[in-house]
């Protein structure tokens, strides 16, 4: 089956290898694709930056690379995936996760990734920009009381995100609603028009806002996260939210497969597949690898 490369590649073991160490498809696909999605989608940012904080324990200034896990005939269960970020980014352990700490980790990957050359290295540091870039928000979003700590139960909500991707978890539906949501005609086909006709709309927004909170009730009503949701569907756009802008998106993402101008129901499943498998197998490593620490 497949495993890990050897720890002493620092970017290597979050990447599914076959037995004669060439990338799988899958792993292909991230990396070509890695730096848009890293830079627009946020919570598969937050992923990566615990998964990436997992390849080096920094003493004095030096990064020390963790050594592949033993294998055991018999594994303990997994902490949940909130746990062990807690575990991970709690650096001063006081129980609650500060912005100053996840900064803190962001500079020490920064210097980690800084020299790394390659499909590998461009797509690492692209993370780190994407991360830059939604780690506010997402702090924000899941410090539920504002008081600028996220404690374990604040945290939980990453395992809640971990188990919505497993059959009958949610996610999948809830991909389904907000495709529907935009979809205006009903032809199982979005358009660059639609999306941005989408975002625009009060309506819409909050259509979508109450299927998120349903799933991940982060604030007391859904009124209380619809800047989000508004915000994560702009990003869909880039800089300039306009039509250029989404067609621009959805090229990048391989969402239009077939390039007909349009995303179908079925290219958005098979996007979903893809990055949802592409998250659990990271969760796995995190959960994993984190507790060693």
């Amino acid at each position: 089956g497949r495993r890990p490369v050897a720890a002493h590649h620092p970017h290597r073991s979050l990447i599914a290898y076959d037995n004669d160490n060439h990338r799988t498809e899958r792993s292909k696909r991230y990396y070509r694709t890695a730096p848009t999605m890293l830079r627009r989608r946020p919570l598969p940012s937050l992923l990566l930056l615990g998964a990436a904080a997992l390849t080096a324990n920094v003493d004095n200034g030096v990064g020390v690379v963790l050594a592949q896990a033993p294998q055991k005939k018999s594994k303990p269960p997994l902490q949940p995936l909130g746990d062990v970020l807690m575990l991970v980014l709690d650096k001063d352990k006081d129980g609650k996760v500060t912005m100053a700490e996840v900064n803190g980790q962001l500079a020490t990957l920064g210097a980690l990734f800084a020299n790394s050359e390659g499909e590998e290295g461009k797509a690492y540091r692209a993370m780190l920009d994407g991360v830059t870039s939604w780690a506010p928000t997402i702090f924000d979003l899941l410090d539920s009381d504002q008081d600028k700590g996220l404690t374990k139960a604040e945290l939980k909500y990453m395992t809640k995100l971990d188990k919505s991707f497993k059959k009958g978890g949610g996610m999948r539906e809830l991909v389904r609603d907000v495709f529907a949501a935009i979809d205006a005609n009903g032809d199982d086909d979005l358009t660059a028009d639609e999306i941005l006709e989408g975002v625009k709309s009060d309506e819409t927004i909050a259509e979508i806002t109450a299927k998120v909170h349903a799933l991940f009730p982060l604030r007391p009503t859904p009124a209380e996260l619809e800047g989000f949701v508004r915000d994560t569907i702009r990003s869909m756009g880039g800089n300039e939210l306009n039509r250029e802008g989404v067609i621009e998106y959805t090229e990048w993402m391989g969402l239009d497969e077939d390039k007909d101008g349009l995303i179908s129901r079925k290219e958005v499943g098979k996007i979903y597949n893809v990055y949802g498998k592409l998250f659990q197998d990271i969760s796995q490593t995190i959960k994993a690898m984190g507790p060693m620490m």
